[in-house]
């Protein structure tokens, strides 16, 4: 049993692995049986940090985070924040482009909205957004996906023009197979896809490369071929912590991205 949490904050836990409170101690503080005991933090195996308790000679480890915190290295957290970074100004440019005259030269549109010139203009300026958004963002994901494997020691990366007609190429750290991937947003494919994505698997099993489908923003039970959601990046970083590396650099980055205002100001713009 176990928890995962920040090594450089200590957390007064009960031997059921409930966090009660934080505490700054050097020192974690236990309790069982309502009896209180310090237990100096230990190194166990795979580099996790936490303690080990002996009991009925049963061993109950309780884990508080590994070595390097559940994170990238500032290098490569500055790279993937970079990758963010672009999406955020390509949707601010997309948006700023908006034009009042584009939105005049559609006619369903406008005699749908007729009476609601509102709607028209946040229908519109909503859908550059967005539109603009999941464009980008599935651009840059190879890019993502590559300084992850870079930082994981990953070997013989190809990507793009490299990888065609594949998204990426690679080797693990010291591993024999190499891994010809086929990246998705999701699982949702036309017939015209699923052909490709057949014959992908087909042309990689030929070359003697084992063939992955990876969709990395939709999670579902994975299947033979088939990856997605944290397991995908998990594999990818060939760390079991790597989506949880990933989603802290997201959460911090997400907050630039302010749709609401960006709306708002862009219809008021159109108004004027």
């Amino acid at each position: 049993m176990g928890i995962r949490i920040n090594p450089l904050k200590l957390y007064e836990c009960d031997y059921s692995g409930e966090c009660l409170n934080f505490t700054k101690s050097s020192t974690i503080i236990c309790s069982n049986d309502r009896k209180r005991e310090k237990i100096e933090l230990q190194e166990l195996k795979s580099g996790m940090l936490g303690y080990q308790n002996f009991t009925n000679e049963k061993i109950d480890y309780f884990f508080f985070g590994n070595g390097n915190m559940s994170e990238f290295d500032a290098g490569v957290k500055e790279k993937i924040s970079k990758i963010i970074s672009q999406v955020y100004r390509h949707v601010e440019i997309k948006v700023a482009s908006l034009t009042i005259e584009e939105i005049k030269q559609k006619p369903f549109d406008n005699a749908l909205f007729s009476n609601n010139r509102d709607s028209l203009l946040f229908h519109h300026v909503m859908q550059r957004m967005t539109r603009s958004f999941s464009t980008k963002l599935g651009i840059e994901m190879e890019s993502i996906a590559k300084e992850i494997l870079r930082s994981s020691g990953a070997t013989e990366i190809r990507w793009k023009r490299e990888a065609q007609p594949f998204d990426i190429k690679f080797k693990h750290k010291n591993g024999e197979d190499e891994y010809w991937i086929e990246m998705k947003s999701i699982f949702g494919q036309n017939k015209s896809n699923q052909q490709t994505i057949d014959q992908e698997a087909e042309k990689a099993s030929g070359a003697g490369k084992k063939f992955l489908l990876c969709v990395y923003n939709e999670n579902k039970e994975d299947d033979e071929g088939v990856l997605s959601g944290p397991d995908f990046w998990n594999f990818i970083g060939n760390d079991e912590e790597t989506w949880n590396k990933l989603s802290s650099i997201l959460k911090n980055e997400g907050l630039k991205f302010d749709f609401e205002s960006w709306a708002i100001q862009a219809v008021s713009r159109l108004k004027d």
